[in-house]
């Protein structure tokens, strides 16, 4: 009788969908070799702070493993990697809108403290939504909600393009304490990329 043939793995890295400079890429999530890197990367308080309570902290591997799991389960994908040299360093996606809203996505992103100040979230942000907006004919606006103390992702925003559109006050109350959000946002015919 032959031996049967071990389940195969999926390929690490996975094949990017965006490639930038210094080893920098954009690509799938890997169902197991992402799990110790993303709690290793997310499992902090100084990115935690800016994230929906989706976003769990203390952020664990279970954490990981749920959250990786629910990415790869999505009919299309939308929540990807940042990786560098094809090591996960953080994590970007869309989120569509619906009904009249459907012609917008919401862009979110975050990326570990040691990679922070290396332009990295400016490359990213520029280059996902070039993509999202390529890979999304249906899509006329990329918008993003910060927190308007997040100085760091309204910078990173503003050097891509983006908008800053409003503030809206008391928009989010994380922990019992309420915070302003502003809204940044790129129409598909402004866009240079």
């Amino acid at each position: 009788m032959e031996a049967s043939a071990p389940p195969s793995q999926p390929v690490f890295p996975p094949r990017p969908i965006i490639s930038l400079l210094d080893g920098i890429t954009i690509r799938p999530y890997h169902p197991v070799a992402d799990i110790a890197t993303s709690a290793y990367h997310a499992n902090n308080p100084r990115i935690a702070q800016w994230m929906t309570n989706s976003f769990p902290h203390p952020y664990t591997e279970e954490s990981a493993r749920s959250w990786i799991s629910h990415a790869l389960s999505q009919t299309r994908t939308t929540d990807f990697v940042i990786a560098k040299d094809g090591a996960l360093i953080g994590g970007i996606g869309l989120k569509p809108m619906t009904d009249i809203y459907a012609h917008i996505v919401g862009i979110g992103y975050w990326i570990g403290e040691e990679h922070w100040g290396r332009g990295i979230g400016k490359q990213v942000v520029k280059a996902f939504t070039t993509w999202a907006l390529q890979e999304h004919p249906e899509v006329e606006r990329v918008e993003a909600e910060v927190s308007a103390a997040n100085i760091g992702s309204e910078r990173v925003l503003l050097r891509c393009g983006y908008v800053c559109e409003a503030k809206l006050r008391k928009r989010v109350c994380k922990h019992g304490v309420f915070s302003d959000v502003k809204i940044f946002a790129v129409l598909r015919e402004e866009w240079a990329g």
